[in-house]
């Protein structure tokens, strides 16, 4: 378990208004937890958290826990706050799937 000190704060989106593999964060041994804060007026899209477990491996889905109804899913479909672990993984992304209209951001605030 971490100390809950901020290592990082990263933006995957950023006014995204299209299907987008989104940035690609490469995560350090001193980086245990991921908030991820989805905002926007973005309607009918699909976000999925993906993960590596080293660098010549393919992007896999992973549940992340929303913060509010604390429901496990491998798939954000509405604005809010996200938890993610990141232990064990070397590199992440929130592949943005879908969107119908509007424009969303997806940040992560990462702590050790």
């Amino acid at each position: 378990m971490g100390r809950n000190i901020r290592q990082l704060i990263f933006d995957f989106h950023t006014n995204q208004d299209a299907a987008s593999d989104g940035k690609e964060l490469s995560i350090s041994s001193n980086m245990v937890n991921m908030i991820i804060a989805v905002t926007g007026n973005a309607e009918g899209f699909k976000l999925i958290p993906e993960v590596k477990s080293n660098d010549t491996d393919t992007y896999t889905a992973v549940g992340v826990v929303n913060v509010d109804t604390y429901d496990i899913s491998s798939m954000i479909t509405a604005n809010g706050k996200y938890k993610m672990e990141l232990e064990g993984y070397t590199k992440c992304r929130i592949r943005l799937e879908e969107l119908s209209t509007g424009t969303l951001s997806v940040r992560g605030t990462i702590t050790d």
